[in-house]
């Protein structure tokens, strides 16, 4: 994994300028998450050390890394053509976003502080920076602390979270807020189409949230929404009491019914995130990106 990741650094001495495409090493090791943008996946390496877009003609390009002084990245979110993540280093924070399926590049800051970004329909970045919400880099509405800015498909709606219970829904015209009613110790929300709200708690219970209520949705766990199909991947695992056993990627709509995906044997995906045809997870015992396709 380090020759490889040492190989593409190798490859891209010139990144910190502009922080534009570079080719790298076509194989970039294992990966622990991936999103789909566009035609390609973005790949992130282990410990935040890389982020790395594997596009269709193979070729793989690193935009970030540890030798830039960054230490750690947010999950990386995408949105149809844009993707966006937010890094964290010693010099102060980034937010790099990447437009037109990754032909262009961006890095906004540095921030002394930036919460995790998100994406609306229109290509839209939201983010917290430095006391501020902003939209592509310009504030817009003052904030307390550095929350993350989760922007519903719309743009209409900003949930608000650094904490969980102080968790607030923001109106994007009037910036009037109101508490959102997640459950509580809920990790990793997301919206839910325009009007839901979802997550889940470490006992595995996945939740959904509308007008400030609460319902669990079923059992599993890291789930990812689907636009297009209109329902969430998520994650179920069965264990020994010490170790994860197995585990399986399914799909639910917010009233049922669900499915179960087909993942290759011996496989151990997680990480699952949707695609426009199906879902992409990491297989744990690999690094390897897995494409599922969903059949209903």
């Amino acid at each position: 994994m380090q020759e490889a990741i040492e190989s593409a650094l190798r490859a891209i001495l010139a990144v910190t300028a502009g922080l534009s495409a570079h080719p790298a090493s076509t194989d970039p090791g294992p990966c622990i998450a991936a999103v789909e943008l566009a035609d390609a996946m973005l790949c992130t390496a282990p410990a935040g050390e890389a982020v790395v877009l594997a596009g269709p003609s193979g070729t793989d390009t690193v935009f970030l890394t540890r030798e830039e002084g960054f230490e750690s990245l947010s999950p990386v979110v995408s949105r149809g053509r844009t993707a966006a993540f937010t890094a964290h280093g010693r010099e102060g924070d980034a937010v790099v976003v990447l437009r037109d399926g990754g032909l262009s590049v961006e890095r906004m800051g540095p921030w002394t502080s930036a919460g995790s970004p998100s994406i609306d329909r229109s290509g839209r970045v939201w983010f917290c920076a430095d006391g501020w919400l902003r939209t592509d880099g310009v504030p817009v509405a003052p904030v307390t602390g550095t929350p993350a800015a989760l922007v519903s498909p719309s743009g209409d709606e900003v949930l608000l979270i650094e904490y969980r219970e102080q968790a607030r829904l923001m109106d994007a015209v009037s910036f009037e807020t109101r508490p959102a009613g997640l459950p509580e110790e809920v990790i990793d929300v997301q919206w839910a189409g325009e009007d839901a709200l979802l997550s889940w708690t470490p006992d595995g219970t996945i939740w959904v949230t509308e007008d400030g209520s609460s319902r669990i949705l079923t059992r599993g766990e890291d789930p990812s929404w689907s636009d297009e199909a209109f329902g969430a991947y998520f994650v179920r695992t069965e264990d020994d009491g010490h170790m994860v056993t197995s585990s399986s990627i399914w799909f639910t709509t917010l009233e049922g019914p669900e499915y179960r995906l087909y993942t290759p044997e011996g496989s151990i995906p997680v990480n699952p995130s949707a695609t426009r045809t199906g879902a992409a997870a990491v297989d744990a015992s690999t690094g390897e990106v897995i494409r599922l396709i969903l059949y209903r």
